[in-house]
């Protein structure tokens, strides 16, 4: 089987077959790390994804949060001062909303305002008509700020789009940037500044409440986009993973792609609020008798403390110093949860209806978008891992308002990483900011935790495979060479036995028939003689292969000097060399010679009968008929042996092949001469098993065998 196996295969067929085996290997191979691969990456994306998903929640959680304290505020909250304690025991106090600065849990809030259905526009950091704010707390420096920070709120809120694609917005010193100082003009007079024109605070008084009334009756407009940004549709995401996750989730019945919708309904409340009544007639609002949805209320004010009055009937009737009278009225009032609309730009509002003894009243805030976005998200989204490889894109009905994290790395040949630029997740705030769209892209899917293990996997699967199959290849070759040499090797040893065992038969045969003459009978002794050498030389030479294949080729060595190496040598090979018609030349210094060595007697004499032998069988006919048996000292301390012919010399591509077991130069001389091409082999073996090493230069003409041995120590 082995034979045939053999016989039928040479190298290129063996490259062949091993090429099949390798694509059949590696193909499954590649497609089973490229699937680990694709599902690592699938769940990476997945686990970022859920990251994402809580980002978000713990967003519109903050979110709702800020926006339920807004929504508990009462309608008398939107006023500078407000009423605390019972009926019974009723005082004014300031309103939350009338600090300054404006603090509040709404990121980038500018301040809160009131519009009622005659469209007058108010804060509560603006004190009603006739308060004397300094007893309150209140300074004319603070007054001033007071003011500009009511006007740039009307300015905002009376900047809103009316539709003409050609109004601008107004300046701070037009009408309508006008319009909420001259409401307060007749309570700061020092600080105040010109009324405005009644036809322009009617219009932008109007402008405001037709535009709130319609955005919080479904009908808020789209929000310029800001000039560097654009909308979403305009982005080119891919969305296609997002979409496979929504099917996915679509088919368990769940719904990751929105946040979950809460109902929002109107909530009722009574609203006590106080009105303020002029001086003159404070005297003539003591003498009337309480109503029933109303009674009269006289406070006082001292160096900024507010101090509760005593009850109308028992009011001392003389007037106090700064003193005002009022009235206490209750109201049953209706309040509408907060709608969310986008002003322009730079600005939001959150605002609400409020109705009032059938009286429509719009209350909110107006908000900085880069401070809203930056307060809500920006912080919450830079603050997390999820920042690190993704970008968030914050839109609001479309219109992309802000973005945050890493842009998605460009290759050099222009097309983005491993799923950059792929939609992540994709979300929308609860009520009343429901507009408000979270968008989180890959900038770059960091490797999973089993992404190093499965690279190393996949490398070491590929270096088996690839080292596998090599050594099978160099091994193939070596078996198929090794088969190749052995059966020369058969042929050649039965021609070396063959040739020398018909010829002893036929000189005995000639001997025993009596046929020879006396002359010859001594020249056939000593030609059967010299054949039974040589087939003890080539039997020699096979047991020794033999032992070497087996690994028993051991040698027993011991401390020799070079001379007694080269007596006994030259003893084995002197006839060898004489019967062959040569002439053998000694050339060795003394101080080589006197060199002690480690070495085996019968392993050198067979190494150097074998180098002999084979200078013989190579030196064709017409050469000089000559080897040079040399001896010197080299550095190492060490003695090399060299063997020297005149022959044809060794061709350079096979100088480090002339010592591989069954090796012969392929040449017209090689196949002239017999030859088994074990001798070299043999040769080099023994002599590394003494310690020695082997080398082979051409020389002109011939070639030079040699054998370095160290010294003894």
């Amino acid at each position: 089987m082995a034979r045939a196996l053999y016989n039928g295969l040479n190298e290129r067929s063996l490259r062949v077959w091993l090429l099949i085996f390798f694509v059949a290997l590696s193909i499954p191979i590649a497609l089973l790390v490229l699937r680990a691969q694709a599902q690592m990456k699938w769940e990476v994306f997945h686990q970022w994804r859920v990251s994402a998903e809580e980002l978000s929640a713990r967003i519109d959680d903050s979110a709702r949060r800020i926006l339920a304290i807004e929504e508990e505020r009462s309608f008398g909250d939107y006023s500078f001062l407000v009423l605390a304690g019972d009926p019974g025991a009723t005082y004014l106090q300031r309103s939350p909303l009338s600090s300054f600065p404006v603090v509040s849990e709404v990121p980038g809030l500018i301040g809160h305002f009131q519009v009622d259905r005659n469209g007058n526009l108010s804060s509560p950091i603006i004190p009603e008509q006739n308060t004397p704010y300094e007893d309150y707390g209140v300074n004319s420096a603070e007054y001033r700020e007071r003011i500009a920070l009511n006007e740039r709120i009307g300015r905002i809120l009376g900047s809103v789009d009316t539709g003409d694609p050609g109004r601008r917005q107004p300046a701070a010193g037009s009408p309508a940037g006008r319009s909420v100082a001259g409401q307060i003009s007749a309570y700061a007079p020092e600080v105040a500044a010109a009324p405005a024109p009644a036809e322009a605070k009617s219009k932008v008084q109007s402008n405001v409440f037709d535009r709130l009334s319609e955005s919080i009756g479904g009908m808020a407009r789209q929000a310029q986009p800001s000039p560097e940004y654009a909308r979403v549709d305009e982005l080119e995401l891919d969305v296609s993973r997002e979409l496979d996750f929504q099917k996915r989730d679509k088919k368990k019945g769940q719904s990751l792609a929105s946040a979950p919708l809460r109902k929002r309904e109107s909530r009722k409340e009574q609203v006590a609020t106080f009105e303020l009544a002029e001086a003159s007639t404070a005297m003539d609002m003591m003498d009337k008798d309480v109503a029933t949805e109303s009674y009269d209320l006289a406070i006082a004010a001292d160096d900024a403390n507010i101090v509760q009055a005593p009850a109308p009937a028992t009011m001392d009737p003389r007037p106090m110093k700064q003193s005002s009278l009022g009235r206490v009225r209750f109201f049953d009032s209706e309040i509408d949860p907060f709608a969310f609309a986008i002003l322009d730009a730079a600005h939001l509002v959150m605002f609400r209806n409020v109705w009032r003894d059938g009286e429509r009243f719009i209350q909110g805030a107006v908000v900085e978008r880069a401070g809203f976005t930056e307060g809500l998200v920006r912080r919450a989204y830079e603050g997390s891992a999820i920042a690190a490889m993704s970008r968030l894109i914050v839109a609001y009905d479309g219109n992309v308002i802000d973005e945050a994290g890493r842009a998605a790395p460009q290759s050099p040949t222009g097309q983005s990483g491993d799923l950059s630029g792929e939609l992540l997740y994709r979300t929308r705030l609860s009520a009343p900011l429901g507009g408000l769209e979270l968008l989180y892209t890959v900038a770059e899917l960091p490797p999973g935790p089993g992404a190093r293990y499965l690279a190393w996997v996949g490398l070491v699967l590929a270096l088996v495979l690839c080292g596998g199959c090599f050594v099978i290849y160099r091994y193939g070759i070596g078996q198929i060479t090794l088969f190749r040499q052995q059966q020369d090797f058969v042929s050649a040893v039965s021609h070396e036995l063959k040739t020398p065992l018909t010829s002893i038969r036929m000189y005995s045969e000639i001997l025993q028939a009596g046929w020879a003459d006396e002359k010859k009978k001594a020249g056939y002794y000593t030609f059967i003689h010299d054949e039974s050498e040589r087939l003890s030389r080539l039997i020699a030479n096979v047991l020794q292969l033999s032992r070497m294949t087996r690994g028993n080729h051991s040698v027993e060595t011991r401390v020799l000097k070079a001379r007694e190496l080269l007596d006994v040598a030259r003893s084995k090979i002197s006839s060898q060399i004489e019967a062959a018609g040569f002439e053998l030349v000694l050339d060795c210094d003394d101080d080589a010679l006197d060199s002690e060595m480690t070495a085996d007697a019968d392993a050198f004499t067979q190494i150097m009968i074998n180098l002999v032998d084979n200078a013989i069988k190579f030196s064709p006919e017409g050469v000089t008929r000559r080897i040079e048996l040399s001896c010197r000292r080299e550095r190492g301390p060490a003695v090399c042996f060299s063997v020297r012919d005149y022959g044809r010399g060794i061709e350079k591509d096979q100088l480090r092949k002339i010592f591989d077991l069954f090796y012969r130069p392929e040449s017209e001389l090689t196949r002239e001469t017999v030859g088994t091409g074990i001798g070299l082999a043999l040769v080099h073996q023994l002599t590394e098993s003494m310690g020695g090493r082997t080398d082979v230069r051409n020389r002109d003409p011939g070639a030079e065998f040699r054998l370095i041995f160290p010294c003894a120590a």
